[in-house]
Formats: C-alpha cells, sequence, structure tokens
C-alpha cells in the first residue's frame, strides 16, 4: 500500500471511483485541488482518495452600534454581498459557506435563501493543525 499526492495520470481511476459510488454531485477538476492524495493498493491501483478543494467560509461583522433602519441594514448588506461576490469570482473562488449562529439562521437563512444560497447538507469541521500533517507520512 502507498499513500501518495495525486497525478494527473490517476485522474481517470479517481472518475472511475466517482462514477461507481453514485454520488449526486460532480467530481471536482483534479487540478483545481488544493490537496489531492491517494490510496495505492499493493498492486499499484488507487483504491481511495481525498480531495480537498479551495472554498471559503463567510464572515459578517454588523456595527450595532450604528442606529440605521433595517431597511437600509439590508441594502448596505446588498451592495457589499454583490462587490464581495465579484471580488470573489475575479480571485477564482468558486463556493463558499456561512454558518449564521442559530439564533440568526432561520431570518437571516430565509435572506440569504432569497439570494440564491442554499444547503445541500450540514457541514463537519475539522481544524488542521501543523501536526495533523507532517511532511513524513507523504
Amino acid at each position: 500500500m502507498k499513500i501518495r499526492h495525486a497525478t494527473a495520470e490517476d485522474a481517470r481511476a479517481l472518475k472511475a471511483i466517482h462514477a461507481q459510488m453514485g454520488i449526486d454531485y460532480q467530481l471536482p477538476e483534479l487540478e483545481k485541488m488544493a490537496s489531492a492524495i491517494v490510496f495505492e493498493d499493493d498492486s499499484g491501483t488507487v483504491r481511495m482518495a481525498i480531495l480537498l478543494r479551495p472554498t471559503v467560509e463567510a464572515y459578517m461583522l454588523v456595527d450595532r452600534e450604528d442606529k440605521v433602519s433595517a431597511r437600509e441594514r439590508w441594502s448596505r448588506f446588498l451592495c457589499i454581498h454583490k462587490a464581495a461576490l465579484q471580488d470573489a469570482a475575479a480571485k477564482g473562488i468558486e463556493d463558499g459557506y456561512a454558518f449564521p449562529p442559530p439564533h440568526l439562521d432561520k431570518s437571516f437563512g430565509r435572506k440569504l435563501k432569497r439570494l440564491g444560497w442554499f444547503r445541500p447538507w450540514p457541514a463537519w469541521n475539522k481544524i488542521v493543525k501543523k501536526e495533523d500533517n507532517p511532511d513524513e507520512n507523504l
């Protein structure tokens, strides 16, 4: 067995594994991955992979001491939302995630939905620490 970085030659095997799994999402392009690690068995066949696609987590900061109306605050949000999306697209960012705090999730979530945000499934989070990825393991 061998764990190694994926190469362009692995693309066919990864596509086959993805198709075999019948997962309802498109396989991301290998060359766009921030990291792509494969598990190769003793015969040299790729049997598993973890692909890490660059994505972003969106944070919104709002000055609650600014005494403007809810309408004005929403108008400002629409402007900055559009600018942030344009900036992200210019930087090659393909998607982002937002995790509103539970007390805002229902009301703000409805607004996000109107702006094209969606919740495909709940997310898990892992904080990556330097000791989680020592270079000598690859």
